[in-house]
């Protein structure tokens, strides 16, 4: 049964609920600097036992001071794993008759022809789209058997979001990229004929197949998006198609799924928010000059402000621009 909340109920309470509790940690800072405060009009009259003791505080300060914060990127992919991990284990397929199964598994791997078309169609590099390309061929293998199917897809999808960072794919491309990505998982419909037309469990285990494929891909989206940007304009694309396809499959998940869901969109917004991209300064040139000396002038590095004014020759650039 789907959740039947909006998209947006749990949004913020669950938003921290992937990061470190730090609670405990700020009740032991407040009881710290509370002895401090009393220790501060005890002072004239302090003994060598109580400076040992403010001895022993500082130090306990700073060293709770000097515990690290949970970085935001590494927050938000963990809460994205910890999605991955729920949507297979969600997958289960009904008993189908003989008829069924064929039909079933011609559907599906009509779907699989639209994903591996789709994918081919986001240019990604040569080997990458090549193993991803095999992959698909291979997960055909496995329909017939639900738990190395979802295994095999998760597969798939962990190589396309995690293949973003391993093949060092630029930031500037990751919106098109994701863009793509969260197409495919949209792209479900798929010409029924036959028994799939009437059998009931053929189009109930459909709709698992379809929940399945969207929502992994869409946690592969939500991978390739967590990068470091240059420019706003990619890091909000990206982040817009992922969250915009989120919220399209919020609607019809397992409360658990669900409420992963929801944290994994709050920690992915707010460690690509935390990231500080707006200009420190700009200006309008009227006679073309190579972006090498623009980007000196403004005080950026060369490749941050290709990034930020999407500069088409980097030897003549003229405009508006960004530092």
């Amino acid at each position: 049964m789907g959740h039947q909340s909006h998209p947006l109920d749990e949004f913020d309470r669950s938003s921290g609920q992937c990061a470190t509790d730090t609670a405990p940690k700020s009740a032991e800072l407040g009881r710290l600097l509370d002895q401090l405060f009393v220790f501060g009009f005890q002072v004239r009259h302090a003994r060598a036992e109580d400076v040992d003791a403010l001895v022993d505080i500082v130090a306990h300060l700073a060293d709770l001071r000097g515990q690290p914060t949970p970085d935001r990127v590494d927050v938000a992919a963990g809460c994205i794993t910890t999605l991955t991990d729920g949507v297979v284990d969600d997958f289960a397929l009904e008993p189908m008759s003989a008829d069924g199964m064929t039909a079933f598994l011609a559907a599906v791997q009509q779907r699989l022809e639209v994903l591996r078309k789709a994918i081919s169609l986001a240019t990604l590099p040569l080997t990458w789209a090549s193993q991803i390309q095999n992959l698909i061929a291979g997960i055909k293998n496995d329909l017939a058997m639900p738990a190395a199917y979802a295994s095999a897809l998760r597969g798939l999808t962990d190589l396309v979001g995690g293949g973003a960072d391993d093949y060092e794919l630029s930031d500037t491309a990751r919106p098109r990229v994701v863009s793509r990505i969260t197409s495919a998982a949209r792209s479900s419909d798929t010409e029924l004929t036959g028994v799939a037309t009437t059998e009931g469990a053929v189009r109930r285990n459909l709709g698992q197949e379809d929940a399945l494929r969207s929502r992994l891909l869409v946690t592969a989206a939500a991978q390739v998006a967590l990068t470091d940007y240059r420019a706003e304009v990619d890091r909000d694309a990206a982040l817009d198609s992922t969250v915009t396809a989120i919220d399209a499959l919020l609607p019809g998940m397992p409360d658990a799924t669900f409420q992963a869901a929801v944290t994994a969109r709050a920690a992915l917004i707010d460690a690509l928010l935390a990231q500080d991209l707006r200009p420190a300064a700009s200006r309008d040139v009227s006679a073309a000059l190579p972006a090498v000396v623009l980007a000196y002038r403004l005080g950026v590095d060369e490749s941050v402000f290709l990034a930020r004014n999407a500069v088409r020759h980097p030897l003549f650039v003229k405009g508006r621009v960004h530092g």
